[in-house]
């Protein structure tokens, strides 16, 4: 057993540190290889501990979220992957919340609707964690996370914890300074006002239906791309027929630009042999 190892074993006990663990399973692509070492922390404290003791055998560390948004390479990841679990939110005053990076955005906002907390309802049904969430400023309806954050817990590649203003997290467009720093976030403030429960459920509801039955759009070099990718006789029956509806929908509104489709007739028999 490498000295690594050892020291989260003692620190973690035998059971909870596992060596090449499949990643796949925790993601929402559900593709990728193992982890070299994995450890799914219970709080922030133990987060802290899992990088003083990777840091200080030299250990490469990758923080995994709720894994909507990433996607593992098959050759998988070297090093310690820290998995953050459970989590708390709390009220700071009656203006801010504190929730720590690994609560969920749904399990965020059921705790702002039954607190009677306004300004997080919108955000119902949104997948992952807060710290994923910050990690790459998500957005919905055209407004990011950032626009709620007051401030964050941040801890340094070199172990010391900071209290940083959203002000200074260069958040942008599926971007902030998380992703070049290194930093690892502990938890997250929110603005929030004093809301009725009944008018927040109503609103957290409305969000759920809008995500249910959202169109997008895509312009015709789109429409011709994916089309022509997902009709193909190796992909699954349910979006090869949707790709192909899509091209048969072009085509009968506007019949000059059919041609350009190069499309794999899914009504076609499939050798399976061949697939």
């Amino acid at each position: 057993m490498s000295d690594f190892a050892g020291a989260m074993r003692s620190a973690f006990g035998p059971e909870r540190l596992r060596s090449r663990a499949p990643l796949a399973p925790l993601t929402t692509f559900r593709v990728g290889g193992p982890a070299d070492w994995l450890i799914e922390t219970r709080n922030s404290d133990e987060i802290e501990r899992a990088l003083s003791i990777a840091r200080a055998a030299s250990v490469r560390v990758t923080i995994l979220g709720g894994g909507s948004n990433v996607l593992v390479a098959d050759s998988g990841v070297r090093g310690l992957v820290i998995r953050p679990r459970g989590g708390e939110v709390r009220a700071i005053d009656d203006c801010r919340i504190r929730a720590d990076a690994a609560v969920t955005i749904n399990g965020l906002v059921r705790w702002t609707i039954n607190h009677g907390r306004a300004g997080l309802e919108a955000w119902a049904g949104t997948p992952g964690t807060v710290g994923g969430a910050i990690f790459g400023n998500a957005h919905f309806a055209g407004r990011p996370i950032a626009d709620v954050v007051t401030g964050v817990t941040l801890v340094s590649p070199e172990g010391a914890q900071s209290e940083v203003p959203a002000s200074a997290m260069a958040f942008g467009y599926d971007r902030s300074r998380l992703q070049q720093s290194g930093e690892v976030l502990l938890s997250a403030d929110f603005r929030v006002s004093a809301g009725d429960p009944a008018a927040l459920r109503a609103i957290a509801r409305q969000s759920l239906a809008f995500r249910k039955r959202t169109l997008f759009k895509m312009d015709f070099a789109e429409a011709v791309y994916i089309s022509e990718l997902r009709s193909g006789a190796a992909g699954h029956f349910s979006y090869r027929n949707v790709a192909y509806a899509m091209y048969e929908e072009v085509a009968r509104k506007h019949p000059a630009l059919a041609k350009y489709f190069r499309v794999t007739d899914v009504r076609e028999p499939i050798d399976l042999l061949k697939r």
